[in-house]
């Protein structure tokens, strides 16, 4: 990949090149910001995208089959699989990973969660006939003991040492057939069986999962997983989050997975989503393989949890293996799952509740039309300094508090970077490579040239500290309201001729206006070959 470093490395002329693009060159100011609140991470990238981008599309008419007889892949984006570049990642591939350790971040770290989280990995056994699991807790010097069910009489005598009415838990673990743990469909089915199972018969308080799936060497398909707590019941441990080898008792999730082993691992919070999105990158690593065990294009190797659930908690009784609602005295169904405090009190869950739902980043974009004939580039070109280390352009914010205020600022443009300034932490220039329309091969090869595979996006992109995140957020919700107090700039919403009512033709007649009466003069003038 080390020609990939080549397309990000910068000049001063490209930074001058970006900062004067206009309508003269057809293109759009595009400000995307995202901020995940959880973390309060946020960044705002500035591009300069083609107006061409924001075409209406007539979407009613279908289009029209067409014909084609099969031959030879002839571009590196149709054949991946012997591309040197897009064998790795694609930019549907990079999205999709980024979108994923997004929802992980906004999910499960920062403010939004502070339970200890379970990490578990469920497998398929394949070999042995009389596979049983145990619960882990067998150490009676071991201070977090909880009554389990089933007597097991070789344990029970140690056991009722710390509890009179401790039970231990068996439960044996069933042989798959290896075609279904082999089988994409068959093992997601599987998996789907298992989140039902959670579901209904644990009843997790605000629950949270993430589930993402890895192919084995042997071709057996197994599963990583994600989740707040899951099993209702209070182990001193849980207090002092050292849950590993108690509190996720192995044995009380086998009941509810008993195809295979169910292992339990710690993580960090903050290795979470590197870690998991490994797997999704392997995925894509090996889309070959994957295929062959049942993976289509369309299926993610991962499953996030959509909506959040609360439930109502009533005190039950247990007389003779029957239970009953303590309130109303009424006989509860026998397969109503029934949780025991320390004191030996009971209870069980109900009335299902949504209260929430799986967040996401927050995403705001606008774009901006800029009148070439009141831009000044001087400025920020000033500010601009190249780096040591990287092969891009540092900003400096030593000097930009001069340039901020309206009244200074002698366009948009420099008052947004300006503004933009003295509010980041961290504010860099690069080039970003994005894949070519089409990347021919040569002789059904790739040809391993990067300019041939990518094309440069300049962006500016700004990292924010978390003080100043709730500031960045107000800044770019009134943005549209800062910018009326320029002239020279338009929303690309009033991209309209008004001489048409259709939405497609007045969106057209307009971009094709400014490129006939502007663009198309200004190359003539400037001697350059017409795109």
């Amino acid at each position: 990949m080390d020609a990939l470093t080549k397309i990000k490395q910068v000049s001063k002329e490209d930074l001058h090149r970006f900062l004067q693009s206009d309508h003269r060159d057809f293109n759009v100011l595009t400000l995307s910001f995202k901020q995940i609140e959880s973390t309060q991470r946020t960044f705002i990238t500035l591009s300069k995208n083609s107006a061409k981008s924001f075409y209406l599309k007539d979407k009613s008419k279908p289009d029209k089959p067409q014909q084609t007889k099969p031959t030879p892949l002839t571009d590196c984006r149709k054949d991946t699989q012997n591309c040197h570049y897009f064998a790795l990642f694609s930019s549907k591939e990079k999205r999709l990973h980024t979108i994923f350790k997004d929802k992980i971040e906004a999910n499960f770290e920062g403010t939004t969660e502070n339970r200890p989280l379970l990490f578990l990995t469920l497998t398929f056994n394949t070999t042995q006939e009389n596979l049983y699991s145990f619960t882990t807790n067998w150490s009676q010097k071991d201070p977090c003991w909880e009554p389990l069910q089933n007597k097991l009489p070789w344990l029970t005598k140690w056991a009722r040492t710390l509890d009179p009415k401790a039970e231990p838990l068996k439960v044996k673990i069933l042989k798959t057939s290896p075609e279904i743990a082999s089988n994409w469909h068959s093992a997601s089915k599987v998996l789907s069986q298992f989140l039902r199972k959670v579901r209904h018969t644990f009843k997790p308080q605000h629950w949270k999962w993430v589930v993402i799936a890895e192919l084995q060497k042997n071709g057996h398909w197994h599963f990583h997983f994600l989740s707040t707590p899951i099993v209702p019941y209070s182990h001193n441990c849980t207090l002092s989050k050292n849950f590993k080898s108690c509190w996720n008792c192995r044995a009380y999730i086998s009941k509810l997975w008993p195809w295979g082993r169910v292992e339990s691992r710690s993580t960090g919070r903050k290795t979470i989503s590197q870690y998991l999105a490994k797997y999704l990158s392997k995925s894509f690593h090996l889309r070959n393989l994957y295929q062959q065990h049942g993976l289509q294009n369309k299926n993610k190797t991962y499953r996030f949890f959509k909506n959040l659930y609360e439930y109502e908690t009533r005190e039950a009784i247990l007389i003779n293996d029957s239970k009953y609602d303590q309130e109303t005295g009424k006989y509860l169904a026998h397969n109503q799952h029934i949780f025991r405090r320390q004191n030996n009190t009971y209870y069980y869950r109900t009335n299902e509740t949504l209260i929430g739902h799986s967040l996401k980043p927050l995403i705001i974009k606008r774009s901006y039309r800029l009148y070439y004939h009141s831009l000044n580039t001087q400025p920020i070109l000033n500010l601009s300094r190249q780096t040591e280390l990287r092969k891009q352009l540092a900003i400096s914010k030593n000097t930009s508090s001069q340039l901020v205020v309206i009244d200074k600022a002698q366009d948009f443009q420099e008052y947004l970077i300006t503004s933009l300034l003295l509010l980041s932490k961290k504010a860099t220039f690069a080039n970003l490579p994005l894949e070519q329309p089409k990347v021919p091969q040569n002789g059904s090869k790739c040809d391993q040239l990067d300019y041939n595979h990518f094309q440069k996006k300049p962006v500016l992109h700004f990292q924010f500290s978390k003080e100043t995140a709730p500031l960045i957020k107000e800044f770019v919700l009134n943005l549209d309201n800062q910018a009326q107090e320029f002239l020279d700039i338009e929303e690309r919403q009033h991209f309209q001729d008004s001489r048409f009512t259709d939405p497609i033709n007045s969106r057209n007649a307009y971009l094709n206006h400014w490129l006939i009466s502007y663009h198309v003069p200004w190359r003539r003038e400037q001697g350059g070959a017409m795109l």
